[in-house]
This record gives C-alpha cells, structure tokens and sequence, in this order.
C-alpha cells in the first residue's frame, strides 16, 4: 500500500502542469501518425491516424481533456500503404481539408477531400477528388486561410519537386513551375511548407533536402508559386542531413519560422526573423539523434506570445523516448519539459500550439506506441520565463 502512495505521489509531481496523456486509441494494428491540427475555433484537435495492416485511415477530433468528441474514417476505394497524410483548416471549426496519399496497384494517388462539418463526415471516395497520380508522393499541405488559397507540396514521379495549387471556387489544380529537379528517390519525409501572410499577401516557405550533399535548402514564392526564389542552403556547411521534420510559421501574422531536420547526430532547428530573407545558425534540439526512419516520428510546433519568440519542439529518438523542450528563440535559450510517459516506447509524436492568451500558449500532441494512441496538453508561461540552459 504505502509503494503505491508512493508511486501515486511520484506521478503527480512528474505529471504537474501536464493534462492528460488520455489514451484515446488502442487494441488496433500498428498505426501512423500524421501532424495534428489544432482548429482555434472550437478548440479541437484533429487527428489523423492510419492502421498499417489494414490501411485504414481513421480521423479524430479530441477536446483537451483527451475526449474523442467525434472521430469518423475515409472510404478511399483504395488500398493503402501508409504515405504520408496531412490535415488542415480554415480556422473557422467548419472547413477542414485532408490530403492523402495512397498506394494502389498500379500508382499512388493522391487525394484531396474537404469536410464542411468540422470533420465528423467526409465524402465518399470518388475519382474527382483526385489530383495527382502515378507515384507522386505528398510532402505537404498548405491551406491560406485568409485568401482561400490551396497548395499541395509534392514529389512528382521523376523525383523533381512540385506544388499543385488551386484558387478560391475552383474544382481543380495546376501545377506550379519545377520547385528543384533532383530529390533523393522514394523521399517521403523531404520536404515541408508553410505560410506567413505579408502585406494581406502570402509568402510561401519550402525546406527540403535534395539528392544532393546540399543538406537542407529553402526557397519561396509570393505569387501563388508562379515563379520561385533560386534555392539557398539554409543549413551548415558539410552537415549529413537526414529528413525536414517541419517548417512551422507562427499561428498569428509575423516574419518569424522554423525549420526542423535530422541529421547522423542531434535534430537541428534554424529559423528566420524576416519572412526568409536570411537565416539564423542552427540550434541544436535534441540530445540524441531523432529517430527519422519512420514518416512522422517527430513533430514541431510555434507558440506565439506576446514576446513572439517562443517556440515548442518534440522528437522521438533512436531509443523510442520523448524529447520535449520550450525554446526562448531571443535568448537563444531552451528547458527540456517532461513528459509523463510512464516508461512508454513511442513510435511517433505529432505537436500543435495555440495561443490562448496574452501570454500564454497550450501545447497540444499525440503520441503513439505501436498501437496505442495517447493524448496530453499543457500550458507554456511566456519566453521570458525560461530557464537558460
């Protein structure tokens, strides 16, 4: 009895700050986990997952409390090999966009389907709803949701790499000029998009890391992805890279993001203060290397404050154990946070943030082992409050 109290109370102090982890999935077949999205309009979390024995692809919407308010499952038609899924919003707890990719017979299809209640039903598979074809591979999903803009990051069949982009009130998709010819063959984890707005117009970021020794390369477009920046190395010179795990932007309108990649050793993030004109040296975020072998094994998240330098990072590493910290990007400073994690294994980690206050941000994610979903949140004080390390 007195072990148990003892544990009880050793739990409590591990677990102080942290809401949750609920386990809101289990008993099923090894899953992958796809970035969550966090809609700031009803405070849910939207979750995809994707049973690898039965391809399966499952969505859930999570309150912070670990609830499964709803959860509903794509009819794709399809057989699935689990490539890389990406959900998105339109910040209105309406519109949500999902874009998947499957692996049939004969090509990989990628999809893009829209719900218009949040995400509690999507439409039945059909052939309009696909976009591209024949083994492209989808890197990223970016929804404008100030000009209704959507913008798919691709590999294309022949390793170059690509946007398909469709306005406001159209049905279909063109395809952006060649972003960069030469990716590593099979990538599914190479490249990340994102947006910040400028002006009430948008700047679009890509990171990614080519067939070359390059390492990681950015460039950007503020014309839709009509015409293209040339690519410039963003990352140190002669640096073994692995995989781009994110490009993050601020959730409010601001010239500051991030960008996350492996590499032989620790995960490193760089970042720019001025909407990608210049980048700063890379920080290093983990203490052992992530483990990048599996598609979304690491997730990252920007927190906006009122100090608008925060920023959350979270990765799995080669021993299957969570690194969490909160950064003060200004003081170029980080806090390793501790997640009660009860000894788990984890497979996979997906994070999101949203501001919740003046200064003040919640931390959402999922993590998984194996076949078990788990879910948890906390609170992040300002940057300023810190801890350098």
């Amino acid at each position: 009895m007195l072990i148990l109290v003892a544990f009880l109370f050793l739990w409590t102090i591990a677990a102080a700050g942290w809401v949750g982890p609920f386990e809101i999935m289990s008993n099923t077949s090894t899953l992958t986990l796809n970035p969550v999205y966090r809609d700031p309009a009803t405070g849910l979390n939207h979750i995809l997952v994707t049973e690898q024995s039965w391809g399966r692809t499952h969505h859930l919407a999570v309150n912070d409390q670990g609830v499964v308010v709803y959860k509903s499952q794509f009819n794709t038609g399809q057989m699935h090999d689990p490539l890389p899924s990406f959900i998105r919003g339109a910040g209105d707890g309406r519109k949500l966009l999902a874009v998947l990719t499957y692996f049939g017979f004969v090509e990989h299809v990628i999809q893009l389907i829209e719900s218009k209640d949040g995400g509690r039903s999507w439409p039945a598979y059909s052939e309009e709803y696909k976009i591209l074809g024949k083994y492209d591979t989808v890197q990223d999903l970016v929804y404008i949701a100030e000009t209704g803009w959507t913008m798919v990051l691709y590999m294309g069949n022949k390793f170059d790499l690509r946007m398909a982009i469709r306005a406001p009130g159209s049905k279909s998709f063109s395809v952006s000029p060649i972003i960069y010819k030469k990716m590593a063959p099979e990538a599914t984890d190479q490249a990340r998009a994102g947006y910040s707005m400028y002006m009430s117009k948008p700047i679009i970021h890509v990171a990614f890391v080519p067939e070359s020794s390059d390492c990681v390369l950015y460039t950007r477009s503020q014309n839709y992805g009509v015409t293209w920046q040339k690519p410039v190395q963003i990352s140190p010179a002669g640096t073994p890279c692995g995989s781009i795990l994110a490009l993050a932007t601020n959730p409010k309108p601001s010239p500051i993001f991030y960008v996350v990649y492996t590499t032989a050793g620790p995960a490193l993030m760089t970042y720019s203060e001025n909407y990608g004109n210049s980048f700063e040296d890379s920080l290093k975020i983990t203490s052992e290397r992530a483990m990048s072998d599996t598609p979304f094994a690491n997730g990252v998240a920007v927190c906006g404050t009122t100090k608008d330098n925060t920023v959350a990072t979270m990765m799995v590493n080669r021993f299957l154990k969570l690194e969490y910290s909160v950064w003060d990007i200004t003081g170029r400073a980080g806090k390793q946070r501790t997640y009660p994690d009860r000894g788990q294994n984890f497979t996979a980690a997906g994070l999101a943030c949203v501001t919740v206050g003046k200064s003040t941000d919640v931390s959402t994610f999922a993590v998984m082992n194996y076949t078990r979903l788990f879910f948890a949140h906390e609170t992040i004080t300002a940057a300023a409050a810190l801890t350098k390390s």
